[in-house]
């Protein structure tokens, strides 16, 4: 197994989750994904990774209800919590 440490990386232009076709769904952890990533370049970020890249964490629960829409079908973060919970 190998490690990469993408506590330093920071998202280009391209790096957006897209569906492979239109037949292909984007899954909920391609939306989490997504999510944080451009999450990262905000200063008051709902949602964003962890100093060591391998986690991330909610800073504001009631931002986070407001940015849910733009990615899922909700705006319930009791929702969003079990979904990530429902993916491990």
């Amino acid at each position: 197994h190998t490690y990469y440490d993408y506590s330093q990386w920071t998202p280009g232009p391209n790096d957006e989750m897209k569906p492979t076709s239109a037949k292909t769904p984007v899954t909920f952890p391609a939306k989490l994904h997504e999510m944080l990533t451009k999450s990262a370049t905000e200063s008051k970020a709902s949602v964003r990774w962890m100093p060591h890249g391998r986690a991330w964490r909610v800073e504001d629960s009631r931002k986070l209800q407001e940015t849910l829409p733009q990615y899922f079908m909700h705006s319930k973060f009791t929702s969003f919590m079990r979904q990530v919970n429902g993916w491990g």
